[in-house]
């Protein structure tokens, strides 16, 4: 793997839109990452990566029903296959430095 860069356990990554974008809005997506699996040369790549869309609402906010109600439409059909996208280019580009 070449050009592979580390980075934290707590970094938010912006996806670029030529990976993906939000299958339901459009919208720009980002990743923060809670899982990790260690390689065989020792490096830790992520697991589980799920792409959020940078245009989701405070849960406070009056327009979080309608957008969740949206956001939430078949995520196997929709999410799942973005959301192993983005994970197949985070992997491909980045590792993790696990304290």
């Amino acid at each position: 793997m070449s050009d592979v860069q580390l980075i934290t356990c707590d970094t938010l990554l912006d996806v670029p839109a030529d990976i993906a974008v939000c299958p339901y809005c459009g919208a720009a997506l980002y990743v923060q990452f809670e899982a990790w699996s260690q390689e065989e040369d020792g490096s830790w790549s992520a697991e589980n990566v799920h792409a959020d869309c940078a245009l989701e609402p405070d849960i406070r906010s009056d327009k979080w029903d309608a957008w969740s109600t949206a956001h939430s439409v078949m995520p196997y059909v929709y999410q799942l296959p973005v959301d192993q996208k983005v994970e197949k280019w985070v992997n491909e580009h980045y590792r993790f430095i696990l304290d």
